[in-house]
């Protein structure tokens, strides 16, 4: 029995959309009345607050790598601009990502540079690691 062109494409189609689901690996949008976790990320990393951030990375391991929905800064953004060394170093060994830009095309390293990170932290934040 041979299939014909279009059961084929609907096929190929119905798999695309099953791995495309699959693959999603963003946070869901928060339940209603209930804070956004990257909001709660962005200020324990902003703070300084390791013991938080581990708390909130061990809750939502996604938060690593997901952007604020205002302005997209990411969380590795957030710690180069805080100027924050440890706090950089702590994410970088979690697995944040330093090839992502912000709304306004900026990387992380572009954040600690002008926050005056040192030039060994500036290092570890080049896009191309």
């Amino acid at each position: 029995m041979s299939l014909g062109r279009s059961a084929i494409l609907m096929y190929v189609l119905a798999v695309t959309a099953l791995l495309a689901g699959c693959m999603d690996k963003s946070l869901p949008p928060p339940p209603e009345g209930m804070g956004d976790l990257r909001d709660d990320f962005a200020q324990a990393i902003s703070a300084g607050d390791e013991a938080k951030v581990n708390e909130l990375l061990t809750t939502e391991p996604l938060l690593l790598n997901e952007p604020h929905p205002i302005g997209s800064q990411y969380p590795l953004h957030v710690a180069a601009s805080s100027g924050n060394a440890a706090m950089v170093k702590l994410l970088l060994d979690k697995g944040a990502i330093p090839a992502v830009q912000n709304d306004e095309g900026e990387y992380p390293v572009d954040k600690g540079r002008a926050a005056g990170l040192g030039e060994d932290v500036l290092a570890l934040l080049q896009p191309t690691q």
